[in-house]
């Protein structure tokens, strides 16, 4: 479960490490919903070379990224929209393990826009201070 105040940022973590000494991740898939389309995709495949990231899904118009060097990894999803709220799934493919997939709930929280008081009757309580 992660949660997020809409246009803060929100973290989905996804366990990387293998179980095995010596294994490693060599792609990472994110999606969304029952969605077979990745939404963001971290291909480390190439031992040479840093892996590569990339979003195939305009809904994030540039606000996802992937973090594999954290422990837990992550997906960071700044500026969060209510769109972004619902169940996420991380598909990580190893060297050596079998294939791991993690689901993760993202709540995105939306703040009231005006604070009203009220008393036991239900009757707005006009320029009422706290404290």
């Amino acid at each position: 479960m992660a949660e997020a105040v809409q246009g803060m940022t929100g973290k989905l973590e996804c366990n990387i490490t293998s179980q095995i000494d010596g294994d490693r991740a060599t792609l990472v898939i994110w999606y969304k919903g029952g969605l077979s389309i990745p939404l963001y995709t971290y291909d480390a495949r190439d031992p040479q070379r840093e892996g590569s990231h990339r979003t195939s899904n305009t809904s994030f118009d540039g606000r996802a990224n992937f973090h594999p060097r954290r422990t837990p990894a992550y997906l960071e999803i700044r500026q969060t929209k209510s769109s972004d709220s619902g169940v996420y799934r991380c598909r990580v493919d190893f060297h050596k393990s079998p294939t791991r997939n993690t689901r993760v709930q993202l709540s995105v929280i939306i703040p009231p826009e005006k604070l009203q008081i009220v008393d036991a009757t239900g009757h707005s309580i006009p320029h009422y201070i706290l404290g």
